[in-house]
């Protein structure tokens, strides 16, 4: 493993298990050289697990307390992992993590990769039992979303393939033409694209998001990449990463990002050989 670095980290202020001092040991293990923290902002609906205002000022206090108590060890920096309709005020995190869960249902929200009888409601009150049309309103929300909020990483691209893996025609013109649409607004937003593994930790997903065709056209787009885990449990904190890596050589790669452990830019190039 190359990278050494997990951009997406979750802890027991939002949805993980473990806490954040669990997770800056487990990374240290691992040998990382630097981790970001990335709770879920404050949703006021549609059932995410984010942080409560109180959290969020309990999460800014540990993140202090860690990243003096482990300076010149691992580089740990504080990001929040922001949906579409998250009600947080971003400005005291050092990056962010663009996100889409929700999209608008009769039940007010819905998230896109929920609960199986959930989502099937929705499939079926909100898109007429069309698995493509779901498709083509996510990528829809998540470029209008990368364009209006410009977080620095797009996270886990094609979430929704949890729930509909199988079901939906990836080779399809419309759908292949709102996910190439989609990338665009990202790439125009400045946006690292993360490649990202938590489905395969957590969902048995054959491979990270996003699917490896999508990851080809995101080269030849010129677009960066940066590998996440996704972490809600600290023994995964590297989960599947040499597994990432090998796919983005496969989609062409010969770099990856990571945040940066030293001094200047917020992240900086790895060498995958």
């Amino acid at each position: 493993m190359k990278v050494l670095s997990n951009c997406h980290t979750h802890t027991q202020f939002c949805d993980a298990h473990n806490t954040m001092e669990e997770m800056v040991e487990a990374a240290l293990a691992q040998g990382f050289v630097s981790l970001g923290f990335t709770p879920h902002c404050r949703v006021n609906f549609g059932g995410l697990a984010g942080m409560t205002e109180e959290g969020e000022r309990a999460y800014l206090r540990e993140f202090r307390r860690l990243r003096q108590k482990y300076a010149g060890r691992v580089r740990l920096y504080c990001g929040v992992e922001k949906d579409l309709y998250s009600a947080t005020d971003c400005g005291e995190y050092t990056y962010r993590i663009g996100a889409v869960h929700l999209l608008p249902s009769a039940a007010g929200m819905t998230q896109v990769e929920g609960k199986p009888p959930v989502v099937e409601q929705m499939i079926r009150e909100e898109f007429g039992g069309d698995t493509q049309a779901l498709a083509r309103a996510y990528f829809r929300s998540l470029g209008a979303m990368a364009l209006a909020t410009r977080p620095e990483i797009l996270g886990h691209f094609d979430v929704f393939m949890k729930r509909l893996r199988g079901r939906v025609d990836t080779e399809a013109a419309g759908y292949r033409k709102a996910a190439f649409d989609a990338l665009e607004a990202i790439l125009s937003a400045g946006c690292l694209l993360e490649v990202n593994t938590g489905g395969m930790v957590r969902a048995a997903q054959p491979c990270p998001y996003p699917e490896l065709w999508t990851l080809k056209r995101w080269r030849e787009m010129g677009g960066r990449v940066i590998l996440g885990s996704d972490c809600h449990q600290a023994p995964m904190i590297a989960g599947y990463f040499e597994e990432a890596e090998d796919y983005v050589r496969a989609a062409g790669f010969a770099e990856c990002w990571r945040l940066n452990p030293g001094e200047g830019p917020l992240f900086e190039p790895v060498r995958l050989g």
